[in-house]
């Protein structure tokens, strides 16, 4: 995957005439404070696992069945996931993220089907 793909820049002219490119790729548009809790998800997945051990795969039927399971809780009516102390749905975009990581990096580990 390509990361820092050029042609997606657009042009930015200031009223004094400056120029800058800007990248499609927005993060300062990321709600820090979610993103925040995301990253203490993680951390949490790192204390409890270790560093990096989503990185060594695993089906991916079991993040889609953890994140279908935290929706789940949400729209019952559960905000907060009792195990992690978490939000269910920082959870369930936890798990979205190990998915889209997956998909380009681990697809001898598809389960889909």
């Amino acid at each position: 995957m390509n990361c820092h793909p050029i042609l997606d820049e657009v042009r930015v002219t200031s009223e004094t005439g400056g120029q800058k490119g800007s990248k499609l790729a927005r993060f300062d548009l990321i709600p820090a404070e979610i993103l925040w809790e995301i990253a203490e998800h993680f951390g949490k997945g790192a204390a409890k696992y270790s560093d990096s051990n989503w990185k060594k795969g695993y089906d991916w039927k079991y993040s889609y069945a953890a994140c279908q399971r935290h929706l789940n809780s949400f729209w019952a009516g559960e905000d907060i996931d009792p195990e992690t102390g978490t939000k269910h749905v920082v959870a369930a975009a936890w798990h979205c993220i190990a998915l889209a990581w997956f998909m380009d990096n681990m697809p001898e580990y598809d389960s889909r089907g």
